[in-house]
């Protein structure tokens, strides 16, 4: 008996959903025309029912910042929702924060369960009697997905798309953890049945749905692992979860850790850098200050081998990755690899990012919406020059792919978030090519979910 590989679970503080991405599409097809755009900011208010005073709609008319203070940078509220769907059950209910505690304490315990009367029995004076009859469907003895491989020896091991279990001979580490989270990062539930032990620490990126889950990050804990987050001095629109808020109610020991510090776990040496990119602009100040994705790049060190997390991260108005990692370089030495998206993500106007357009002066949007016509985009991540050229300032002996979906144990990512590419192993032919124009020795490696690299 384990944990269905079709049970998911949500377990958040209930910021509501803003369909922004409906609102982009709208104003796209009107080609930015004021009148056209005021009438679909209008209709989607009303359909959905959003307050007016999110939106100043005469800033339309002068090509100033829509959205208001109030939408950019909205209230925290004290209520969570909890979501848990399996195979033969849907639970949902809002949560005070106070209850919290509860709901992860289970969650912690779910990958352990060997007698499931007795996990029930634990579980009854927290929980009532249908969310014990959720609880039970969440189990099975199928086998539908496979199993993900042990990570029993020193290296690296590929997860669900930015997933990584980065093992040394003492210590285990997870990065940005989904297993839980029932999306396009675990294929929508066909997902390996998994009898990983608890890590370490579990190191979290930045809080994009596809990295940040909490509910699977303390599928990964115990009450000692160290959850490391990023610090988030406020929260807003492009990061509307507080990670150590989140873990707080959650009674998760956790460390914030700010850019440029270090923390030891185990035989590991993690340190912090800038997570640069992914943000509205790639080189303008006009997004408001304070308005950003806020998030860490990880240097990773043990006694087998060194290695850069670098998530989707790029360049932005604070600075370029290649400047974070030569810095780096120069204190710490080489690395032997590097793990990055390889993906360009076009900056202001993004239908997979669709809060940022909110963040962008009507007439700009104007402006980049017309360029656009004549295939002039800027990218917020590194994309293959970037990445190639990160490779060669870091000295890296290997790059490994990684973030770009899931699509089953084993499996090459050939269509999930790479239409327009083709394949990883198509975007890791093209890399190699760009290694060679910026005269780095680095190898590609080419792996899949499931797979194990040990470097020698």
């Amino acid at each position: 008996m384990h944990l269905s590989e079709r049970t998911h679970i949500q377990l958040r503080p209930n910021n509501g959903t803003l369909r922004d991405a409906e609102l982009l599409k709208a104003w796209m097809a009107a080609s930015f025309e004021p009148e056209a755009c005021k009438r679909a900011l209008d209709q989607w208010l009303t359909r959905h029912q959003y307050p007016k005073s999110w939106f100043d709609v005469s800033a339309i008319d002068v090509g100033g910042l829509v959205a208001s203070e109030e939408l950019l940078f909205p209230t925290v509220r004290s209520d969570w929702e909890w979501r848990m769907v399996t195979a033969r059950r849907i639970v949902c209910a809002s949560l005070p924060e106070e209850a919290v505690c509860d709901v992860a304490t289970v969650i912690r315990a779910l990958p352990h369960v060997k007698e499931l009367p007795e996990f029930l029995a634990q579980c009854g004076e927290a929980f009532d009697a249908p969310i014990q009859s959720a609880l039970s469907s969440a189990f099975t003895d199928a086998r539908t997905f496979g199993t993900w491989p042990e990570a029993n020896e020193p290296g690296i091991y590929r997860r669900e798309h930015a997933s990584l279990i980065l093992s040394s001979r003492r210590t285990r580490l997870v990065v940005d953890p989904q297993c839980l989270q029932g999306s396009w990062t675990t294929n929508f539930g066909a997902f390996p049945i998994d009898h990983s032990p608890s890590a370490d620490a579990v190191l979290i990126t930045h809080g994009h749905g596809d990295h940040w889950h909490l509910p699977s990050t303390l599928r990964f804990c115990r009450d000692d692992t160290c959850v490391i987050v990023p610090e988030v001095p406020r929260v807003n629109l492009l990061c509307d979860e507080d990670f150590s808020s989140s873990l707080s109610a959650a009674k998760q020991r956790h460390c914030v850790l700010p850019w440029n510090t270090s923390i030891k776990v185990g035989d590991f040496e993690i340190r912090a850098l800038p997570f640069l990119g992914e943000q509205p602009t790639r080189h303008e100040r006009i997004v408001p200050d304070g308005l950003r994705n806020w998030g860490n790049c990880y240097r990773v060190q043990c006694p087998s081998y060194s290695a850069l997390v670098l998530a989707d991260s790029g360049g932005d108005p604070l600075g370029e990755m290649r400047d974070v990692v030569s810095d780096n370089v120069k204190e710490f030495g080489k690395v032997d690899a590097i793990f990055s998206c390889c993906l360009s993500f076009p900056e202001m106007i993004n239908l997979g990012l669709a809060s940022y357009f909110l963040t962008i002066p009507f007439r700009r949007l104007r402006e980049i919406h017309a360029e656009r016509k004549f295939g002039k985009a800027v990218s917020i991540t590194s994309g293959i020059d970037g990445v190639a050229e990160l490779c060669a300032v870091a000295g890296a002996k290997y790059f490994l792919p990684y973030a770009h979906g899931f699509e089953g144990l084993k499996k090459p990512i050939e269509q999930q978030n790479l239409t327009h590419i083709g394949s990883e192993a198509q975007l890791m032919t093209k890399l190699e090519g760009a290694l060679v124009r910026f005269g780095a020795t680095t190898s590609v490696i080419r792996w899949n979910p499931g797979d194990y690299f040990c470097i020698s």
